[in-house]
């Protein structure tokens, strides 16, 4: 892959992956909506609704969901950690940038923030 076809890639995976940062009075407004609605929602839950929603809380806190997460992260930074060149760890950010980013436990798995650094220091980022 030459130069040029991996400078197209990243700039491919940058427009279709990051979207425009929401502006500050955005995030405002968003946020004070979602308050006045919470605030109401929880004013007229009734005891078997809070019972219904603290079970399925629980229940969601002890799915796989967050040890995929964990078990995601740790492949990411043993793959870079294993790889020895600069063009090996380029390989290994390409290799997850196409192929794991279809899955929405690695998306979740790049928030986190050294994998995220990692990522952007090969392009990935935003």
């Amino acid at each position: 892959m030459t130069e040029e076809e991996r400078r197209a890639r990243q700039q491919a995976y940058r427009e279709s992956y990051v979207r425009p940062e929401p502006t500050a009075a955005q995030r405002a407004k968003w946020s004070e909506r979602a308050g006045a609605r919470w605030a109401e929602y929880y004013a007229n839950e009734t005891q078997e609704q809070r019972e219904a929603r603290l079970a399925a809380k629980a229940v969601y806190r002890e799915t796989e969901v967050q040890p995929k997460v964990r078990e995601i992260v740790e492949h990411i930074t043993y793959d870079f950690a294993k790889a020895t060149s600069e063009t090996a760890r380029q390989d290994v950010a390409d290799e997850w940038a196409d192929t794991g980013l279809s899955c929405w436990l690695t998306t979740k798995a790049l928030w986190y923030y050294e994998v995220s650094k990692l990522m952007a220091r090969y392009g990935y980022g935003d």
